[in-house]
């Protein structure tokens, strides 16, 4: 028998993001096992590239490299961003590889689109979807009933939906991996302090961030700022922030405005040369490697980290883990801290409803709600000062006490989030489901989207209702009032381009559509087809922006030359310069270049060829294909615009 198929549609397993380091340790501990054919269908990447090979298993990416729908995502804003979690080019992926069971993780926004698709009640699907906040948006509630294998990466979410009577949605955590974190022995973790020139009785508050605004720095601050006003006993206390200086919160300002010594504020500085890191109070940008003597420290960033070595070192000289947050999913910093037999503390909200109701070793910080403007989510503030009591209470701690939450910290984590743990989880879930035969990859696809270039669009005073009825009436898509395309075409109409304009466009896209349905390649005399009743005048400028910008100085005596009454001018760019020609008043549409365009018999007909536009015009010839108008500057200029 043939080994079962398991495809991940999640983020790449070689991408430094939450989903792809999951993806990478649970298709790792899965490819060991032996028993199964792996596919990463992995989100925001070309279907083909370096990443196809990194990995012992299939990788392929989901967005497509048929020119025309590249086309279309290049004109979309909403298109693209489905397009880069898969909607494209799932369902083809599936037909393909013939999966037994697929998994799609990610946000329910970049992973539930696969309920719409054709293979979903056909193939065992599991929706595995991060959650940060209440409420839980309508979409996720109204989608629940038909999700058979709905998880969550954090059990506030499952309650949540439970009490919305979905009792079969599940928790299931992510992989954490937990030979790479763990506690030091003693005599490390002062050669470590020594290292930096920190004290040996250093009593070190961490936080391992990204500085993004729901990372409450700032908080974090203010609670140091009244625990060493309230407690000017207590000394060689310091403050860790992990995290990089050049983005999100000023945590050298903020310092100044709650009083702090910056001297006590430490971060990580990483080499881009050598990857050695140092431990330092901030002091700017581009500083000087003691080491080699050279300006390449920065303060560490997505782009250029720690090791999991160097962290579980950071880690390790902390005595007491701090993370106040208004929400969060899943932050594994706070997993990584337990498992070096830390004390966690955080609001119990959010992801941190799991650490605080579960893990012994943690202590909740006390925080009130707010609701968050625009989203109205609910988040989460937690008290300054309440946390500064904490900090103290940590600080005077007994340390057999101290001991035993480190230690309940620790298994926590590991009975939580461990590789064999949670691996041997998917392990089981992928055994108890069958092998499909080919008969299951015959889809049904009468739900699919029916478009109608031919719909007919009444006029409407409200852009809004108009807008919709093009998604609706011509490509048979509902869009939700928050929908980026939708923003992006009322842009459009609030930048004056023209409404003709823009229904040509949806037209376009819609018989498009009908032709990769009939399995029939659209052919460049179809891109000339929105008015059968005018001649066509087509002027060709495929770039830079400089140029297609100076052309249209020559639109208007193009325009005065072949009136609208008889003939159409569209105007030929590459995608990227479109933008450049919505909204002139003398172009009827746009399309895109193809190199066919330089072939003035095959555009104009002539010597048997059968003709695709009347006027052709190629501007670009003698500046961008054959130089014929620099003469060395010995040229009179006889020829001027108007």
């Amino acid at each position: 028998m043939r080994k079962k198929r398991v495809l991940f549609l999640t983020d790449y397993a070689g991408a430094f993001t939450g989903f792809g380091k999951n993806c990478k340790l649970l298709l790792t501990y899965l490819y060991k096992t032996g028993k199964y054919e792996i596919l990463n269908a992995a989100q925001g990447l070309p279907k083909h590239g370096a990443h196809e090979h990194k990995f012992p298993w299939r990788t392929i990416g989901v967005l497509p490299d048929d020119p025309q729908k590249i086309q279309q995502i290049n004109q979309d804003p909403n298109l693209a961003r489905t397009a880069a979690y898969g909607n494209l080019e799932m369902t083809n992926i599936v037909k393909d590889f013939k999966p037994d069971v697929i998994f799609s993780v990610n946000d329910t926004w970049g992973s539930q689109f696969v309920v719409d698709l054709p293979f979903f009640n056909k193939i065992p699907t599991v929706c595995w979807n991060t959650f940060d906040s209440l409420p839980l948006l309508p979409d996720t509630i109204e989608k629940a009933p038909k999700i058979n294998h709905y998880w969550t990466w954090s059990d506030f979410a499952r309650k949540e939906l439970h009490k919305h009577n979905f009792n079969h949605v599940k928790n299931q955590y992510p992989l954490v991996n937990t030979n790479n974190f763990y506690k030091l022995p003693a005599s490390k973790i002062a050669e470590v302090k020594n290292r930096f020139g920190l004290p040996q009785d250093a009593f070190i508050i961490g936080f391992v961030f990204r500085n993004q605004l729901r990372k409450l720095i700032n908080t974090q601050i203010e609670a140091y700022s009244l625990f060493k006003k309230h407690n000017p006993e207590v000394k060689n206390t310091f403050l860790y922030t992990h995290t990089h200086y050049g983005e999100g919160w000023d945590i050298h300002r903020l310092c100044q405005q709650y009083g702090v010594d910056p001297k006590e504020v430490l971060c990580t500085y990483v080499c881009n040369e050598t990857r050695q890191y140092f431990i330092a109070p901030f002091h700017g940008q581009d500083i000087e490697n003691p080491v080699i003597k050279r300006k390449t420290l920065v303060t560490a960033n997505v782009g250029l980290g720690v090791s999991d070595e160097q962290l579980n070192e950071i880690y390790n000289i902390f005595s007491l883990y701090s993370h106040p947050a208004t929400s969060g999913a899943c932050e594994l910093p706070c997993v990584e801290a337990a498992l070096t037999e830390k004390i966690v503390t955080t609001a119990p909200y959010s992801f941190g409803e799991d650490i605080v109701e579960n893990n012994k070793g943690s202590i909740a910080m006390k925080f009130t709600f707010y609701t968050e403007h625009g989203t109205q989510f609910l988040k989460s503030q937690p008290s300054a000062y309440e946390l500064s009591k904490i900090f103290k209470k940590v600080y005077e701690m007994k340390p057999n006490t101290r001991h035993q939450m480190e230690k309940d910290s620790r298994k926590w984590a590991v009975e939580n989030y461990s590789i064999e743990i949670n691996g041997s989880k998917f392990e089981e879930f992928i055994d108890s489901q069958g092998v499909l035969d080919d008969s299951t990859f015959i889809f049904n696809t009468e739900n699919k989207n029916k478009p109608n270039p031919e719909a007919v669009i009444a006029s409407d005073s409200d852009e809004r209702i108009w807008v919709k009825s093009l998604y609706k009436l011509i490509l048979d898509t509902e869009v939700s009032d928050q929908d980026e395309g939708l923003i992006h075409w009322l842009q459009k109409l609030e930048q004056k381009v023209p409404k003709e304009q823009i229904e040509n466009y949806f037209r376009q896209v819609a018989q498009q559509e009908l032709g990769k349905e009939n399995n029939k390649t659209l052919e460049i005399k179809d891109l000339f087809n929105s008015y059968p009743d005018h001649k066509k005048v087509l002027i060709v400028q495929p770039e830079s922006i400089g140029d297609v910008f100076l052309v249209t100085s020559l639109l208007e005596s193009i325009r005065d030359r072949y009136p609208s009454n008889k003939y159409k001018i569209y105007f030929a760019t590459k995608p990227e310069y479109q933008d450049l020609i919505y909204g002139n008043p003398f172009v009827d549409q746009w399309v895109p270049y193809h190199p066919i365009m330089d072939n003035l018999i095959v555009m104009e007909g002539g010597m048997g060829q059968s003709r695709i536009c009347d006027i052709v015009y190629n501007p670009y010839f003698s500046t961008q294909r054959l130089l014929s108008y620099m003469h060395n500057g010995e040229d009179k200029i006889d020829l001027e615009l108007k």
